[in-house]
């Protein structure tokens, strides 16, 4: 398993507004070892958006990492990388003092990953929009937690307009959608489900 590490110029574990690079380390028989570093340089001056985009960026450009280091985890940095399927780790000091350790219990706790058996957001006839029917996504999927389904096609933004069949909003959902900048408008159907309707411009009724 390989894990990627927010480090400062003195190669030390930081949080995002001091990195330097985003290091990937694998581990090696003479021990953990950096095989792949990526230059990252972003400060607190920058649009939100320009910090998304080289931080995702960033832990694109890391093969087979699916977990992500920070001596600080801000909320939205967690929110956007959890998106992208990383899960986001806090720990302090270098990477050596801790990554044995650190891949211990990752693999001690690692779940069952269900994978979905197909794709619940299908295009719309026009070109940019889609819809998702997240009931019955939850139902197939026996509970497939609503976030793995929905937010990394939200993260990636690549729509015009995404309507989503549901029983309730998800409490995560106005949070995110705040921070990803984005509208949606509710309606109570007449058989009691919601239709939402989330766009990329205009107010949130």
């Amino acid at each position: 398993m390989n894990i990627a590490v927010f480090l400062d110029k003195q190669g030390v574990t930081c949080g995002i507004w001091q990195a330097a690079t985003l290091g990937l380390f694998a581990p090696r028989n003479s021990g953990w070892q950096a095989i792949v570093q990526v230059p990252l340089s972003v400060n607190r001056e920058m649009l939100p958006e320009d910090v998304r985009h080289q931080v995702m960026a960033a832990a694109r450009a890391l093969p087979g990492c699916r977990h992500i280091v920070a001596s600080e985890i801000t909320g939205a940095v967690k929110a956007w990388l959890d998106g992208l399927g990383f899960t986001m780790w806090q720990c302090a000091g270098r990477p050596e003092s801790f990554l044995e350790r650190l891949n211990n219990q990752v693999m001690q706790r690692a779940p069952t990953v269900v994978a979905l058996p197909k794709s619940f957001i299908q295009p719309s006839e026009k070109q940019g929009e889609f819809k998702a029917d997240l009931i019955a996504a939850l139902y197939e999927t026996e509970g497939h937690a609503s976030r793995r389904i929905l937010i990394p096609f939200l993260f990636k933004g690549q729509f015009t307009r995404l309507e989503i069949t549901c029983d309730h909003l998800p409490r995560w959902f106005s949070r995110t959608l705040a921070k990803l900048a984005y509208s949606y408008d509710v309606t109570t159907k007449s058989d009691g489900l919601l239709q939402v309707v989330v766009s990329k411009s205009g107010n949130r009724s």
